[in-house]
């Protein structure tokens, strides 16, 4: 096919970043897992965990107890102290019944982390990065299903997801993209189209765990309980 001479220059740019890898995004994996493993009664892969969290569909199914900081799970990589990289992950996590509840996402100092969950605030200890969905009083008795982040013992909502009282909430397959910045000490969150920027560290200091934790979840409050699809990755 021949292209008219009057087609702009705009349109053969486009046509080279379609063809070119020099324009795009490439990116160093410095960890990924998506529990593409045979059912198992715990999560494997060099996961540590704490309560009952297991392989099941291809996935870290969290069997909630409504236990204080249980199932929880967490995984090192290799430690990460200036410049910036990027967490994402598979939330499957919906709501049908629970009242008050947290489920933590954090990013965080292995050298700093407490080895014993005892108090509230022993969850901040080591984090960078501390992000929380929940109800009730672990988030300030906002919605049920506000997500946000914690810093210095106060959260901050930014958004209400997977909520089946609240159908427009629901989101199926939630990704959640971490961009953290070690040198400003900052982070954003991307979920479902929006961003959510300069997130401020729990902690400043290097990276290299992923921790994720359930408190007061019962395994009849939510019909979805798993995380999937986990990546650490950086910009080369």
């Amino acid at each position: 096919m021949i292209l008219p001479r009057h087609y702009p220059l705009c349109f053969f740019v486009s046509i080279a970043a379609a063809l070119s890898p020099c324009y795009a995004d490439e990116r160093t994996v410095i960890f990924a897992d998506d529990f593409s493993r045979e059912d198992a009664d715990s999560v494997g892969n060099g996961w540590s965990s704490k309560g009952s969290a297991v392989l099941k569909d291809k996935a870290a199914l969290f069997q909630a107890k409504e236990e204080e900081f249980r199932p929880r799970i967490r995984r090192t990589f290799p430690v990460q102290k200036t410049g910036r990289f990027t967490v994402s992950f598979l939330m499957d996590w919906l709501r049908t019944s629970e009242g008050t509840w947290a489920f933590y996402m954090q990013l965080g100092n292995s050298a700093e982390i407490p080895r014993f969950l005892i108090r509230n605030n022993d969850l901040a200890k080591g984090m960078g990065v501390n992000l929380v969905w929940g109800g009730g009083e672990f988030v300030d008795q906002q919605d049920r299903g506000s997500f946000g982040y914690l810093k210095d013992g106060r959260f901050k909502a930014l958004f209400v997801v997977n909520d089946k009282a609240v159908p427009k909430t629901v989101v199926d397959k939630a990704v959640v993209k971490i961009d953290v910045d070690l040198d400003s000490s900052t982070y954003r969150v991307s979920f479902n189209g929006k961003t959510y920027s300069d997130i401020p560290f729990e902690n400043k200091g290097p990276i290299d765990t992923i921790r994720f934790i359930t408190n007061g979840c019962s395994a009849t409050g939510f019909s979805k309980r798993s995380i999937d699809d986990v990546m650490v990755s950086k910009s080369k």
